[in-house]
């Protein structure tokens, strides 16, 4: 301390001491934050985007009766054979597809990271599950979705390629061999163990009867409009 100095050089002397206080109090106070709340490295940060991109959610779409008693039965052998949640796998048990239940279906599809379109002689001609479909596959570079196409009660793997997304690999209900490539394959990326009992579904699903007189109509197969409002049956 200068005896001689003036009243402005004191001020700016205890002003400057203060900073240097004040800056020395955040930096002590920072790095006792960084030991209890320490930043997340890279590597972690790749893991939590690793997670996020392959965090299992599964859609499965349907149109029918018959086709609903499927899903309920392929959720059941999927749950039991991945040993997953049952929340996640998201079924709709209504029909209904306009107001709220509407909404409700469009935003699980957009949290789902696996969509299982079943497709039928009767539900393709559905408009609601067409325009899920396409709802599905907007986003699928985006959110690396994919969509299981499944062929259910005589609609076959050659009739699905007509339709306008025939370009995905479809899958057969009706083949114990093509299921178990289905299974497979989530599996595979979601690191399941894959006990799923292939027979149990198939044995199940055989006696599902045919009440639909729908499934003998022939389809154009429509391109629903954004805003349609109908239902699944």
């Amino acid at each position: 301390m200068n005896e001689n100095e003036t009243d402005d050089e004191k001020m700016a002397r205890c002003a400057k001491s203060g900073s240097d206080a004040l800056h020395k109090a955040i930096k002590s106070s920072l790095n006792s934050v960084k030991i209890f709340y320490p930043p997340p490295t890279e590597s972690k940060m790749k893991s939590a985007l690793h997670y996020q991109e392959n965090n299992l959610n599964i859609f499965i779409g349907w149109s029918g009766r018959r086709e609903e008693e499927y899903a309920k039965i392929l959720k059941e052998e999927l749950i039991k054979g991945f040993s997953i949640k049952t929340e996640m796998i998201f079924l709709s048990s209504n029909s209904m597809t306009s107001g709220p239940d509407k909404q409700q279906i469009l935003e699980a599809i957009k949290k789902c990271s696996v969509y299982i379109l079943l497709i039928s002689k009767c539900s393709i001609i559905s408009d609601w599950l067409w325009y899920e479909a396409g709802y599905a596959q907007r986003d699928t570079e985006i959110k690396k979705r994919k969509i299981f196409p499944i062929c259910l009660f005589g609609f076959s793997i050659d009739d699905f390629k007509k339709t306008p997304i025939g370009e995905l690999q479809a899958f057969c209900a009706c083949s114990h061999e093509s299921l178990k490539s289905f299974t497979n394959e989530i599996s595979k990326k979601y690191k399941l163990q894959n006990k799923v009992n292939i027979d149990a579904i198939c044995i199940k699903a055989s006696n599902i009867k045919p009440t639909h007189p729908r499934e003998t109509r022939k389809s154009s197969i429509p391109i629903p409009d954004e805003n349609a409002s109908s239902y699944r049956t």
